[in-house]
């Protein structure tokens, strides 16, 4: 999970520095507030938007495992299940509802990264026009949010603690 979530943030950013520069430029000064905020934050978030298909996908195969590791762990202690044939036939009459709760998961999982990123964002670019910085100072900024190994090796690992603890109670 940690290697598609850094993932995930390096393409964001390869994709936002362009919009946040454009949407800078159109303002008439850089002292004066970007046009229409709303706008640049409804931007961002349909470039993060682009990569959801691939985060489900990802997501559901990363965390399916532990899921059903869960799932059967819950299933052999208090039933005291051993035949591994009875563990199999109950396992598929619910997988399923497993595999769909797991995607409603990984969707909101999704829009609260997006969320998230989308505003931290939207907050360097704002800092930036309230410091009367460049065009190239906040894109620089921008690129520092995602690149800072430490900041975003602890983001990424977070997501990937709540997820994997997640996935293994979504099992039980």
């Amino acid at each position: 999970i940690c290697a598609l979530i850094l993932s995930l943030y390096l393409r964001f950013l390869e994709s936002a520095i362009p919009t946040v520069r454009r949407s800078i430029t159109e303002s008439k000064s850089i002292k004066e507030d970007i046009k229409d905020k709303r706008k640049l934050r409804r931007d961002l978030a349909k470039i993060f938007a682009r990569f959801e298909e691939e985060w489900l996908d990802e997501y559901t195969r990363v965390t399916r495992s532990t899921v059903d590791f869960g799932y059967d762990s819950t299933l052999q202690v208090p039933f005291n299940i051993q035949d591994e044939q009875a563990i199999r036939a109950i396992g598929e009459r619910e997988e399923n509802e497993r595999r769909s709760v797991l995607e409603a998961r990984g969707i909101s999982s999704f829009s609260f990264i997006k969320d998230s990123e989308v505003e931290q964002s939207m907050g360097v670019v704002e800092r930036g026009l309230k410091r009367n910085e460049t065009v190239d100072q906040i894109a620089k900024n921008l690129a520092n949010n995602f690149s800072d190994t430490g900041k975003v090796d602890h983001r990424a690992q977070r997501i990937a603690r709540t997820e994997t603890a997640t996935a293994v109670m979504l099992g039980k």
